[in-house]
């Protein structure tokens, strides 16, 4: 709650649902590009998740090991050498600030998620992160950063992402509505995520995409494979 408080929002009688919409609110706001700062934003992220896995008795999270420093440069990385921890700019047009924010702000996360950036005709940017579910709204702030303001800017009409443990993606983000409480599953083969770029796969998309407003809000399974 104080955490909340110190950024000038009284969660005292709000719902679980209203908590949420409040955290995303301040996400916004406190977003590197907005003029705020990665750590207040992972300040929020946190006091959330708590406020999240509390339970009616008196019990208190134990607290996690520090973990190695350059752990979330690995993500994704099959070199033989260790990978490039360099950060040149601190925002999401960097693709290893990407990766550092997304591993501390999921909380030091084991999972690797894969993130793609889709400009309407080709998934022109993917990043593999350290992350979680709980964080799919900065993983689409992060990719639409990542593509727009990069070393080429571009489109991007959608946010799609993809666990390592299974070959289906979930849409986070397109044309300008973000999907993180409630994602869109595109069931796949596993042999379509393996060549995401191909033509056959590629025009399925944007008419998918055409749809989504007239999709039910209840129906969060979109069949993409034959």
């Amino acid at each position: 709650m104080r955490v909340f408080q110190k950024y000038g929002v009284d969660i005292s009688r709000m719902s679980f649902d209203k908590i949420r919409k409040s955290r995303n609110t301040l996400l916004q706001k406190y977003h590197p590009d907005a003029g705020g700062k990665i750590e207040i934003a992972q300040e929020i992220n946190a006091a959330f998740d708590m406020l999240q896995r509390r339970t009616p008795a008196s019990r208190q999270l134990e607290p996690k090991p520090q973990p190695h420093s350059d752990k979330w440069a690995w993500a994704g990385h099959s070199g033989l050498t260790a990978p490039n921890t360099h950060i040149s700019r601190h925002d999401f047009a960097d693709p290893n600030f990407v990766k550092k924010s997304m591993w501390q702000l999921s909380g030091f996360s084991n999972e690797e998620w894969t993130i793609y950036g889709f400009n309407g005709s080709l998934f022109t940017n993917i990043i593999v992160v350290y992350g979680s579910s709980k964080i799919f709204y900065y993983m689409a702030i992060a990719m639409i950063d990542l593509q727009t303001k990069g070393v080429i800017p571009l489109r991007c009409r959608a946010v799609f992402v993809h666990p390592a443990t299974s070959p289906d993606l979930y849409l986070i983000y397109a044309d300008g509505k973000y999907y993180e409480e409630g994602p869109k599953k595109f069931v796949l083969k596993s042999r379509d995520v393996e060549r995401i770029n191909r033509s056959d796969f590629i025009r399925k998309l944007p008419d998918l995409l055409d749809q989504l407003n007239e999709t039910p809000a209840n129906e969060s399974e979109l069949v993409l494979s034959e």
